[in-house]
């Protein structure tokens, strides 16, 4: 059972182990969108 299945951030191509499903990016990318 290998739970460690990278997805790939849409914007920056990041291979990270979670990414926001409604658009797709990675943390790092959601914090830089969302500075407002």
């Amino acid at each position: 059972m290998s739970s460690d299945v990278l997805k790939k951030c849409d914007n920056c191509g990041e291979q990270v182990l979670d990414v926001y499903l409604e658009d797709g990016l990675c943390s790092n990318c959601r914090d830089e969108d969302n500075t407002e």
